[in-house]
């Protein structure tokens, strides 16, 4: 396969290929075997009759149904052959085949622009560095107390500062049960992290296992919608109320959470941890900002195939996280 490059106008690449008769008779082979398999000819057995009168009956239909077949790999091994890093899929340009002859193809795509960057001195940034505070590694012990928590079912009437387990059936507005709207054994908390009541625990607090209530709850609002929610009525469950009881912050626990041998071991080790990965994030934001200064100071132009597609992928990528959500 013989493929010459021409460079057009920006990013744009014209590709001529040639594909000699003699590299593609093995593909019209092959084409032609497949076609005998299947095809039925009076006075031969179904896949009997012999190739020479597969190719003098339908030979030129059968090339055509190859070339058409092989047209998108030929279209690859080019450009791939000739190293052009292309950001538009292939057009098809003109495409030439007689039986017995060469095939000629040309097609159009676009590459990646090269960028010259002259201006990478004289710039100034500042580099954060971030000083690990008491609080910092409090809410982190705060946070392990709370992933090695022991639940507790208790026989009490709910307090805030318990958990319950619930199933949701929801109502209409004569206080019917709705088909198909029954959520089970979900977990509430009756305050949230502020420390406040929630909706529910203000319906809820005082109510024991095996209990049923009517209550009101009003959802979250939809994301990036306007529209006004409306308070929904279920009838609420109550088939467990838990107690969440936290291990306390002594050596023992640090000794449970694994090499430390007592829990200032265990804050130095989360010190380094939270040093650590803060001050990954904030290199990580200074690089951003010194790309940023470098594109500015370099500017150039992309291929408007680079932006479409760049668009078109952030736009499925929106409606698929819209799907997931719903």
């Amino acid at each position: 396969m013989d493929v010459k490059v021409v460079e057009q106008e920006n990013w744009s690449r014209m590709v001529e290929v040639l594909v000699p008769q003699d590299e593609l008779q093995p593909e019209f082979e092959k084409g032609y075997r497949k076609y005998q398999k299947k095809v039925k000819i009076q006075g031969f057995r179904p896949g009997r009759a012999p190739l020479a009168i597969i190719k003098q009956m339908y030979g030129p239909r059968i090339e055509i149904e190859v070339i058409e077949d092989i047209i998108p790999r030929i279209i690859t091994d080019a450009w791939k052959q000739e190293n052009l890093k292309i950001v538009s899929p292939p057009k098809v340009d003109d495409l030439d085949y007689q039986p017995g002859s060469d095939l000629r193809i040309t097609f159009t795509v676009d590459v990646e622009p090269e960028i010259q960057i002259e201006k990478i001195e004289g710039f100034r940034f500042d580099r954060k560095v971030y000083e690990v505070e008491d609080e910092d590694v409090e809410q982190a012990l705060q946070t392990l107390r709370e992933e090695h928590a022991v639940w507790e079912n208790i026989d009490e009437p709910a307090t805030e500062e318990n958990f319950v387990l619930l199933d949701l059936q929801e109502l209409d507005e004569s206080g019917l049960p709705i088909v198909g709207r029954k959520f089970e054994n979900e977990l509430f908390a009756l305050k949230n992290q502020q420390g406040e009541v929630t909706e529910l625990g203000r319906q809820v607090i005082g109510a024991r296992a095996g209990e049923t209530r009517v209550v009101v709850l009003t959802p979250s609002p939809r994301p990036g919608s306007d529209e006004p929610v409306q308070p929904v009525k279920f009838e609420a469950t109550i088939k467990e109320v838990r107690r969440k009881n936290l291990p306390e912050l002594d050596d023992e626990f640090a000794k449970d959470l694994g090499d430390y041998d007592s829990l200032e071991e265990l804050k130095k080790a989360l010190r380094e941890q939270i040093q650590r990965r803060v001050q990954q994030d904030l290199d990580r934001e200074l690089e951003r900002q010194i790309i940023d200064e470098i594109i500015k100071n370099n500017p150039f132009e992309v291929p408007k195939s680079m932006v479409d597609t760049y668009l078109d992928n952030f736009v499925q990528q929106i409606k698929q996280s819209a799907q997931d959500q719903n």
